[in-house]
């Protein structure tokens, strides 16, 4: 639970690159377990435990990418949640995972609303931002 990871972050239990670690490699784990695996609102966990994806060491960000890309995993880059960064994205892109985008609308006058997720995808050059 994101709060018990914060608790244990406070008080000095776990360490930040443990705590990435674990997450990078049970996330590496999960998406060999299941055909085509979605990557939904990968690292929005990461705000929630006091953490930031540029935490993330970019070796482990590629090594997690290549994963997705061998068990043809598609990466969600998510309008509510904000999530995952560009950098993120771009490692994904760069490893050959396709992308797409969801707003993860839960009121049908949010269904289509775009606005980061627009920004981010121009930002890896995913789209055209004219």
């Amino acid at each position: 639970h994101p709060g018990e990871v914060r608790r244990r972050l406070a008080c000095g239990q776990l360490t930040a690159a443990d705590a990435i670690t674990t997450l990078i490699d049970s996330t590496t784990r999960a998406l060999m377990r299941v055909p085509n695996p979605v990557l939904a609102h990968l690292f929005s966990i990461l705000p929630k435990v006091g953490l930031h994806e540029q935490a993330i060491p970019i070796a482990a960000l590629r090594g997690l990418a290549n994963a997705a890309m061998k068990s043809d995993a598609t990466l969600e880059v998510n309008e509510k949640w904000q999530c995952p960064s560009p950098r993120t994205i771009a490692a994904f892109v760069a490893a050959g995972v396709p992308v797409v985008a969801s707003t993860d609308a839960h009121e049908a006058d949010e269904v289509g609303r775009w606005g980061q997720s627009a920004q981010v995808a121009a930002a890896v050059n995913l789209v055209d931002a004219s």
